[in-house]
């Protein structure tokens, strides 16, 4: 399916939005999820909990100081496809 200007939300499928999600490369899938999140988080995330906020200000700084290491969005997906594919098995 080719999206085209003459279409709109009303003309286009859940089934027909998802296969052309499904094909797009992994990085724009996750830009578009990471958007579709955003947009049901209508107080764009003042709800998070203070244990949160102090366990985020904690891994920051623990990073920071070198404490932490961190992995690309790269490695951290290859871990989750390897996870999947051993439940799987």
């Amino acid at each position: 399916m080719v999206y085209t200007e003459a279409m709109n939300a009303a003309t286009v499928s859940y089934e027909e939005v998802e296969d052309v999600t499904l094909q797009m490369a992994r990085a724009d899938r996750s830009r578009l999820a990471s958007k579709l999140l955003e947009s049901l988080d209508g107080d764009n995330g003042t709800d998070i909990s203070p244990e949160w906020i102090s366990e985020l200000d904690r891994r920051v700084k623990a990073h920071e100081a070198g404490e932490m290491g961190s992995l690309s969005f790269e490695e951290v997906c290859q871990r989750l496809d390897n996870r999947r594919s051993a439940l799987a098995t």
